[in-house]
């Protein structure tokens, strides 16, 4: 089995942004266009390159994703 993941998977150091970036894959509440009850939150909805740490856009990304979320859930209840 590891053989297959070195094999096939790539190796690489880059961080992946912009390949879902909104407004063309998703929309402006991160959901995936043409898919029902699908939303995408990591870094590849983040539009432009980040000079920082990736990491730290992304946790900020994740806690207003995670508000957006939880009040789309409060107008069903």
């Amino acid at each position: 089995m590891s053989s297959l993941l070195t094999d096939t998977v790539p190796r690489s150091c880059q961080h992946y942004m912009g390949s879902l970036s909104v407004g063309k894959v998703v929309d402006t509440d991160l959901r995936v266009k043409g898919i029902v009850n699908l939303r995408v939150v990591d870094g590849s909805v983040l539009p432009v390159v980040i000079t920082g740490h990736l990491q730290a856009a992304v946790y900020a990304f994740a806690e207003q994703a995670a508000d957006m979320i939880y009040a789309d859930h409060r107008k069903l209840m």
